[in-house]
């Protein structure tokens, strides 16, 4: 696995924790102790830059795997694999399922963003009532292939940003995947409401959460699918390119 392909798998707070660093997430970002100067350094925990670090106060930054190299006092492919060791086995799948349920309501901003309102019904997508973790968002209820909720994902409604809770770690599924046919063409889209509009089309479509690439996991997910299209991963998409010519075994096309 290359440099690239490793700083998209590595989980940074399972990371952090194997560094023996503690780190507090806020967002899609984490802070934790600079190894320079002690003060608060950021790194980011999904989306592009991920696993990259910078400390405000002295300008030191870097990645993850130069901090573990730093750390531990290991050269690169050692703290490549230390790192793909330790924050690929820390972090589990969901195994129970998820003991939180949100009343969900239909929305004005359902209506703009042109959702199929059985479709939302069917899948529990809707904007949580009363006092939630998820105020002002539209929420997704998240289940694994086994139909199990193991979370909720959410896309802030005044400005359209992600919001993935601390606890649910993406890596790990595909949105909608628990209703395809494998059998029949799947449309991959990383964009969940464009997702949500393809199966209000009749179209079967899974999303793996906003995320820019895919992980090992994911790819793993896909191999079933006999025909696959994807679309909206944008500059990423020669990324994604390799990565399905080397793993999915299937047909596949970009749309």
């Amino acid at each position: 696995m290359n440099y690239n392909e490793a700083l998209k798998v590595i989980n940074p707070m399972a990371a952090l924790k194997s560094l023996k660093i503690e780190g507090k997430e806020e967002g899609v970002y984490i802070y934790f102790p600079c190894p320079e100067c002690n003060e608060d350094a950021v790194i980011k925990a999904y989306g592009e830059k991920k696993n990259l670090w910078l400390c405000t106060r002295c300008k030191v930054c870097g990645h993850i795997i130069t901090l573990a190299m730093k750390m531990e006092a290991l050269k690169f492919e050692e703290a490549k694999q230390f790192l793909l060791k330790k924050a690929i086995s820390s972090i589990n799948e969901i195994d129970e399922e998820l003991n939180i349920n949100y009343e969900l309501e239909w929305c004005e901003f359902m209506q703009y963003e042109n959702l199929d309102r059985e479709i939302c019904e069917k899948l529990g997508i809707g904007k949580p009532k009363g006092k939630t973790n998820m105020p002002g968002h539209l929420a997704f209820t998240v289940l694994n292939e086994n139909r199990k909720k193991v979370g909720y994902v959410g896309i802030k409604i005044a400005n359209g940003k992600p919001y993935i809770p601390k606890s649910f770690h993406p890596e790990f599924y595909l949105y909608n995947l628990c209703y395809i046919d494998p059998d029949d063409e799947v449309v991959l889209t990383p964009d969940m409401l464009d997702c949500v509009r393809l199966l209000s089309q009749r179209t079967q479509a899974i999303s793996n959460f906003w995320l820019p690439s895919l992980s090992i996991k994911q790819l793993e997910l896909l191999q079933p699918i006999t025909y696959l299209s994807v679309k909206g991963f944008g500059e990423n998409t020669s990324e994604i390119a390799v990565k399905l010519a080397r793993f999915h075994g299937s047909y596949y096309r970009f749309i």
